[in-house]
């Protein structure tokens, strides 16, 4: 009797695992094709600038098929760390990050990574404002992330350098599932003779991609390597101007300039933690990367 009754609980357990993996499966069918779902994460045209993009299947369990979240200054989610600060859009099965809300986008600073946005707007080579410039001139490399409206089969960059031009020595693009590829190299800078330069880099590597990183070997080539626009040629001949652009460091700007709404975001955050304990205790989770559900009653 007692091995009967055994046998029937580790059937129960098999039944309940394959109707979980049955329903993990109907879920998975749910996911929409990588270029709609991301369109659908910047929640009609309300965020720019992809920051990250995390998968977390299991928090459709939680969020269902779509959450616009907002803003979230923590930096770990599930198994990811030193995830960047920003608005969070769940669209099964991926987190993703932005770092704008287009309606709140700052006018452009001068140097600042927005100045690549648009098409060229510098006038003539040499140190102007309507480019991008680094923190400093020499004191490490750099890169420079720039994003576009529609994702395209990538074939090259026209990088318009305006100042000290020749740094830019590795591109790669980023698939709709956040996978960072290389797609051009060189071993070492090439500095021409010119003040600036419209450098035509074409790919090696095909990738249906909107958003791409240039690395810059800032070190080597002497002074600012400033960058005034970067069109994005797709392999159906198609031109497209950056719509954001974010950087690793920006000249004038020290250190990372915080939201001036983070103090009043860390102080609801402090609130949300302490009733989201007391939830937990209730056993009921609510976050991204919790997957769980509340216990129905």
């Amino acid at each position: 009797m007692r091995i009967f009754g055994f046998a029937l609980l580790i059937a129960s357990i098999l039944l309940i695992s394959l109707d979980s993996g049955d329903r993990l499966r109907a879920q998975e069918s749910k996911a929409l094709p990588l270029d709609k779902a991301l369109i659908k994460a910047r929640a009609g045209g309300k965020y720019g600038m992809l920051l990250r993009q995390i998968k977390m299947a299991e928090d459709a369990k939680q969020f269902s098929d779509f959450e616009d979240f907002g803003y979230r200054t923590e930096t770990t989610c599930g198994d990811y760390t030193n995830l960047p600060r920003g608005y969070w859009v769940y669209v099964y099965p991926y987190w993703y990050i932005w770092r704008d809300r287009i309606n709140e986008k700052e006018q452009k600073r001068a140097w600042g990574p927005e100045q690549v946005t648009g098409k060229p707007d510098t006038a003539e080579a040499g140190d102007q404002q309507t480019a991008w410039a680094s923190g400093t001139q020499d004191g490490s490399d750099e890169w420079l992330m720039v994003e576009y409206k529609t994702p395209v089969w990538a074939y090259a960059l026209n990088i318009y350098e305006t100042y000290n031009p020749g740094s830019v020595v590795r591109i790669t693009a980023f698939t709709l599932d956040d996978r960072e590829v290389e797609v051009w190299r060189r071993a070492h800078p090439a500095i021409p003779s010119t003040p600036g330069q419209i450098f035509r880099p074409a790919f090696t590597s095909r990738v249906l991609t909107n958003r791409l990183k240039v690395y810059l070997a800032s070190s080597i080539v002497p002074g600012w390597n400033e960058i005034d626009a970067v069109g994005l040629r797709g392999e159906d001949g198609s031109l497209q101007w950056a719509t954001s652009a974010h950087a690793s460091s920006t000249y004038g700007v020290a250190t990372e300039q915080l939201d001036p709404r983070d103090e009043k975001i860390r102080q609801l955050e402090d609130e949300v933690r302490r009733l989201k304990a007391q939830l937990e205790r209730a056993g009921f989770k609510n976050s991204p990367g919790s997957g769980t559900v509340p216990p129905i009653k």
